[in-house]
């Protein structure tokens, strides 16, 4: 549990922990681009794989609710600012990639941010395991690096 002051940067702890925030919100931001590039009509949205987004918001949801259950600030800090910034670039993305039925980028929206909120308060405050959050946690953090490797796969199959 982390009970120190998380801005007392003596302690080499809060240090490494501002800059992984830093490099975190650096990657939860980086999908801005991908999006100005949808809204300019410069790319298709039904070209590029959202499951890097999806990938991300689990990542983040998981280790979120581990930084509930065990008090780390830095942990809390960073997460939930990717979590809640994925769930809305992913809306984004929906909304141009369902151009053509704005009911089903609705239902699509509505439904994927109401299941990954519950799915946050269950493993936050009603589960509250930190060590099942934390490895489901890792296991998310691998796919969503992995993931982008789909598109190599299509290319070379």
């Amino acid at each position: 549990m982390s009970t120190s002051n998380p801005f007392d940067f003596t302690i080499p702890k809060n240090i490494v922990g501002l800059f992984g925030n830093i490099f975190a919100i650096g990657f939860c931001i980086s999908p801005v681009f991908m999006l100005r590039s949808i809204y300019k009509r410069e790319i298709n949205a039904k070209e590029i794989a959202y499951s890097v987004m999806i990938l991300t918001i689990l990542n983040c949801l998981f280790w979120f609710s581990f930084g509930i259950i065990t008090k780390d600030f830095f942990v809390i800090f960073g997460n939930s600012i990717g979590f809640f910034a994925n769930l809305i670039y992913l809306s984004i993305y929906f909304y141009y990639y369902m151009e053509d039925n704005r009911e089903l980028f609705i239902y699509y929206t509505i439904g994927l941010n109401s299941i990954s909120i519950l799915i946050w308060v269950v493993f936050s405050f009603i589960l509250r395991n930190a060590n099942v959050s934390k490895y489901i946690a890792m296991v998310f953090n691998l796919l969503m690096f992995i993931s982008p490797g789909q598109k190599l796969v299509l290319i070379f199959i």
